[in-house]
């Protein structure tokens, strides 16, 4: 009896020390140290989860259409392998608008409740749409306190406003929103670590920016040649739901993911992005509403930000 004991002691000792098989601690809060891109870690709560993976900082890559510019993501960060599904987009949204609570919970406001995909004979696993930014931002920060509620963490909001959490994305100082960089709670992605996220192969090499996030052949150059229609349907077919192959909205995970585990970075919906772009907000990824000029990784849009439709959505982010 003693000897098991003693076995089950340094059995617990030891998964103390090296966390989750998968590389992450036992307390998703908290992971352990992470050296290498792909590694995944999960929030779950009340029947919904997050899966998001790591991206390392320090690393340089190319930027638009032709590959012509460069930028660089000083700080590792997560980043959520899906669009955000009406599913988890509607029980946050529900916990935020109703009850009562000191937590957050009743304390938001939103100007659009959020619709299931496209509206026509979707699911709960299709994108949430109809949302914009201002819903999106907001959204996040009261995705950190319904996580905090359900699980009894502390993760902090990360937009705020006068030093004030905002939880009303009708009041137009949304678009004044402060970014606590350290802030280790939901958000919005910026557009360089979507860009980064969507590209990436191996850290060195990199996809060409006329292409579909996840495509990697030879296919299409890095010239824009793709510009001219070259049989790309069947090559961005294989990555992305947009009107080359596609009618209509599609749930997440539907096409193949591009080299970190990560679905639909290349269409389905625009994901908004924290960025300013003069005086909107910008969008990335295109949509399935659009062809492939829309759905390059090197292509970059912008938005006002009380635009919504049924071909944008959001895809989280967290600071490491």
């Amino acid at each position: 009896m003693k000897r098991l004991f003693f076995i089950l002691l340094s059995v617990i000792f030891f998964l103390s020390i090296v966390g989750c098989p998968d590389g992450s601690s036992r307390d998703p809060e908290t992971p352990t140290t992470v050296d290498n891109a792909g590694i995944k870690i999960t929030y779950s709560a009340d029947g919904v989860t997050i899966t998001m993976v790591y991206i390392p900082g320090g690393l340089t890559f190319p930027t638009g259409v032709n590959d012509e510019g460069s930028a660089s993501v000083s700080n590792g960060y997560w980043i959520a392998t899906t669009e955000v599904t009406y599913e988890l987009w509607n029980k946050v949204h529900t916990w935020a608008t109703s009850g009562s609570g000191t937590t957050g919970a009743g304390q938001y406001t939103f100007a659009n409740s959020g619709t299931m995909g496209d509206g026509y004979g979707d699911t709960i696993q299709h994108p949430v749409t109809f949302v914009n930014w201002r819903d999106s931002m907001v959204w996040s920060n009261a995705l950190t306190e319904w996580y905090n509620a359900q699980k009894g963490t502390s993760l902090e909001c990360v937009y705020t406003y006068s030093s004030e959490i905002i939880r009303n994305s009708q009041d137009s100082n949304c678009d004044n929103a402060v970014v606590d960089p350290s802030a280790k709670g939901f958000r919005l992605q910026t557009s360089n670590e979507f860009e980064l996220a969507a590209r990436y192969r191996d850290g060195i090499l990199w996809t060409y920016g006329d292409h579909a996030s996840g495509d990697n052949s030879g296919a299409c150059s890095d010239d824009g040649s793709i510009l001219g229609g070259l049989g790309i349907s069947t090559v961005f077919g294989n990555y992305a739901v947009y009107n080359g192959n596609c009618s209509s909205l599609a749930p997440v995970e539907s096409k193949i993911s591009n080299a970190l585990g990560i679905y639909d970075m290349s269409g389905n919906v625009y994901e908004w992005c924290y960025d300013l772009n003069g005086t909107n907000r910008v969008v990335r990824g295109g949509s399935w509403w659009y062809d492939a000029y829309n759905i390059q990784v090197g292509h970059c849009e912008d938005k006002v930000s009380t635009v919504r439709g049924s071909n944008i959505g959001i895809r989280l982010a967290m600071t490491y």
